[in-house]
């Protein structure tokens, strides 16, 4: 994994930003097939260290050279510091369900009952049922309005 990211920031880095003749007249250009060509590259590593135990969201469609080497370079430095761990990244944005679960030392499948009930507010990102993320806010207040308050002790009068 690593190697492949290592070759993918080296192809990335070697895309000049332009490029001209010997009369100085505009040969090369990046333009919107490189930034497509960089997302498909961050899209593919984060694809590959999902199996690793990253769980981020990919960036968008389009990327510009800095940034599609910027998530690279930090993918990297994730697997560095995660070889061998299973762990998620933090996060600061929406979390996912398994991040929700592990936040809350739950199931998923709690998570996705609470969603299915409506008690837990969340969102759906795609078609049909969609991909679940869920504010860490809307935890903390699902995580308040699931406390039970303590029964009343009857025999001390």
């Amino acid at each position: 994994m690593k190697a492949w990211l290592a070759t993918q920031i080296e192809r990335i880095e070697s895309v000049p930003e332009c490029d001209y003749d010997d009369s100085g007249q505009h040969l090369y250009v990046i333009g919107p097939d490189d930034q497509i060509d960089f997302a498909y590259a961050v899209r593919e590593a984060y694809i590959r260290a999902a199996k690793h135990g990253y769980d981020a969201p990919a960036p968008d469609a389009m990327l510009t050279k800095s940034d599609a080497l910027y998530a690279l370079r930090s993918l990297l430095a994730w697997l560095d510091g995660h070889e061998g761990d299973k762990s998620t990244p933090p996060v600061d944005g929406p979390l996912t369900v398994k991040q929700a679960a592990a936040h809350l030392n739950v199931s998923a499948k709690t998570i996705y009952a609470a969603c299915d009930a409506s008690t837990l507010r969340h969102i759906r990102i795609g078609e049909r049922r969609g991909t679940i993320r869920i504010a860490k806010s809307d935890l903390d207040n699902f995580m308040r309005q699931s406390e039970v308050a303590a029964p009343r002790d009857y025999l001390s009068g």
